[in-house]
């Protein structure tokens, strides 16, 4: 069985992963409103220019896959995502933590204070990449 930051990082499908991806990203923090959903969009940005491989970020989803994989978790990963969304937002916050710290200071000075937001916007749509993720599964 192969690992979602395998297949989705390939050379078949990376470009059009980061697309994907790029866009989920896009339209989930677009979502946002009001004075936290604008420093987070600006965050996006400014983190983006930092690092935009978005894509090499995958590992985290490695272990939810290979227990979805072994079975008995049900026909959609997005279901099992979402059972499990509290686990992978952490994991996921956890690499978004530690880019934070490599980052400029400037970009972990912004991230510090809405890292909070950011957890709340990842649980409630981190399920949304399952289907993403089964379409390169292959």
């Amino acid at each position: 069985m192969t690992s979602p930051s395998t297949f989705l990082t390939s050379d078949a499908h990376r470009e059009t992963v980061i697309a994907d991806l790029s866009t989920f990203v896009d339209n989930t923090v677009g979502e946002q409103g009001g004075v936290s959903g604008t420093v987070i969009k600006g965050a996006l940005s400014a983190a983006k220019k930092v690092d935009s491989n978005i894509v090499n970020k995958a590992e985290a989803l490695d272990p939810y896959w290979a227990t979805f994989k072994e079975g008995g978790h049900g026909d959609s990963f997005e279901a099992y995502l979402q059972e499990n969304s509290s686990a992978l937002s952490n994991s996921v916050l956890e690499t978004a933590d530690k880019q934070a710290e490599k980052a400029p200071a400037a970009l972990a000075k912004v991230y510090s204070p809405i890292r909070g937001k950011i957890a709340s916007v990842v649980e409630a749509n981190i399920a949304k990449v399952g289907p993403i993720v089964e379409k390169y599964a292959g």
